[in-house]
């Protein structure tokens, strides 16, 4: 089951991590970052080079801009800033699992997570601030309609509601001005983060309306390219809109090509 049981790297998928550590620590949405050409000396001393998938740069642009065009070099810069342990801490927080290491490159969504809990660590900002735990069995009944097992839904509340609205904006800004632009057919309330792995091994995308988290990943098991240009915008986000659309309207939403 590669939504619960594989593991892959996140790309900018992992994005909201950081700049959700930065708001809960009080930065604006509008506070400025730094695009421009970024390297770092490492203690092999070879050299890493953080390239922004679109090889241009901005200069000084603000927290939502350079999450919605899912720049690079601005998301290390504020990784930097803030502190990798912190950024793992929340990510722990809304739902991360697995291991994540804690280094600059963390911020481009280097370290590997399963489908479902990258979904699930997106719940809170959907959902006021409050954390659900995923669950695949709702009740087992015997022959008889009796309840053998129930689950009881496992609610906290872990983000400010004021948070979790900025959060939320932030995302929005994806939809509206940024890689998920394609979503925008669906005329709804809507939010989410593109993802795309290097040599385009792996694409994502979650979002989410009040209602619903979906995540969807597409990649080959044996980390193969999917083929040049394959990111998360093209390759999952389709995939996404196909399915969110379908489950809006079983809820009486209306949509409008």
């Amino acid at each position: 089951n590669r939504a619960v049981q594989a593991k892959r790297q996140p790309g900018s998928a992992f994005k909201p991590m950081v700049y959700a550590t930065a708001i809960i620590q009080g930065f604006s949405q509008n506070d400025r970052l730094l695009d421009a050409p970024l390297s770092y000396r490492l203690e092999n001393k070879d050299t890493w080079h953080v390239n922004n998938f679109s090889k241009t740069y901005s200069g000084e642009i603000t927290f939502r801009k350079a999450l919605a065009l899912s720049k690079n070099t601005p998301v290390v810069r504020l990784m930097e800033k803030i502190g990798p342990s912190n950024v793992i801490e929340f990510a722990q927080k809304v739902g991360i699992t697995s291991d994540l290491y804690p280094n600059l490159s963390l911020a481009l969504g280097t370290s590997e997570v399963s489908l479902i809990e990258l979904t699930a660590s997106y719940i809170p900002f959907a959902n006021m601030g409050v954390k659900v735990k995923p669950y695949a069995i709702q009740k087992i009944t015997d022959s008889d309609s009796r309840v053998i097992y129930q689950n009881i839904t496992n609610k906290q509340s872990i983000i400010s509601r004021e948070n979790a609205a900025v959060i939320t904006d932030l995302l929005k800004a994806v939809i509206l001005e940024g890689t998920g632009k394609k979503a925008r057919i669906i005329k709804t309330d809507i939010a989410g983060k593109t993802g795309t792995t290097d040599n385009y091994k792996d694409a994502l995308f979650i979002g989410f309306s009040p209602d619903i988290v979906v995540g969807v990943w597409v990649g080959n098991d044996d980390s193969k390219t999917l083929g040049k240009y394959e990111t998360g915008a093209r390759a999952a986000l389709p995939i996404w809109i196909d399915f969110v659309r379908h489950a809006l309207s079983n809820k009486s939403y209306q949509y409008f090509d």
